[in-house]
């Protein structure tokens, strides 16, 4: 006979589901933590995406230390619960070779730990430069970006993940617009970004994909920013 434990083992663990204010926060840190950077550094277009990418995840924690904590928030969102990280090695599925990526910043809440025993990220955020005037740049945002969460590369047991868009030039519907022709055929049409229903930045655009080789689909929400060069 099968122990449950064993049961459990084969099927996985269950999905990492983040609450809509949980996501709320991230999406809210990444767009204030961008514009707390932008006051201090001048951020232009020839910066490499590494580059961008530290701005943003210093932004991030600067911006969080702002937060009051857990005991006088009274909830999740105190800064003492949450820690931004740059991301580290992603270990490869059950059946899989070799590292799948290493995200660019990860998210970890302290309660999420103690209550799930779960100690890996708990949020991934993937970060690329986007322009509407060089195609490469919304290609690879597509099969460097999104296509690692579809695919289950990266947040495999996570429901929701995170992408940046730093905009290079252009604007955000029409860059939105250039990378669906790519995810249109790379990833199929039910798979583009559309406008989200939040309502913290007019910006941010989500992405549903069902993920057919794993257990649960995820949800991939973009935040696209403006880099200093960008009309």
């Amino acid at each position: 006979m099968i122990s449950i434990e064993k049961k459990r083992e084969r099927r996985g663990r269950e999905p990492l589901d983040l609450d809509s204010g949980l996501t709320i926060l991230i999406l809210r840190l990444i767009k204030k933590g961008w514009e707390t950077v932008c006051k201090d550094a001048l951020i232009q277009g020839d910066c490499e995406e590494r580059e961008m990418t530290e701005f943003l995840l210093q932004g991030m924690r600067s911006h969080l230390d702002s937060y009051p904590s857990s005991a006088e928030a009274e909830g999740v969102a105190g800064r003492d619960n949450i820690t931004l990280a740059r991301g580290t090695e992603v270990p490869p599925r059950a059946g899989h070779r070799g590292v799948s990526g290493i995200p660019d910043i990860s998210v970890y809440f302290h309660d999420i730990r103690v209550r799930n025993n779960y100690h890996n990220p708990h949020a991934l955020i993937e970060c690329k430069r986007v322009s509407v005037s060089r195609a490469k740049l919304c290609q690879l945002y597509v099969v460097d970006g999104m296509d690692r969460f579809a695919s289950g590369k990266y947040a495999a047991d996570h429901s929701v993940g995170f992408m940046v868009g730093f905009l290079l030039q252009g604007s955000v519907p029409i860059a939105v617009e250039r990378i669906n022709g790519h995810v249109r055929s790379k990833l199929g049409p039910c798979e583009v970004l559309v406008p989200s229903d939040w309502q913290c930045s007019h910006s941010v655009h989500v992405s549903r994909h069902s993920r057919p080789t794993l257990s649960s689909p995820v949800v991939v929400y973009h935040t696209f920013l403006r880099v200093s060069s960008s009309t």
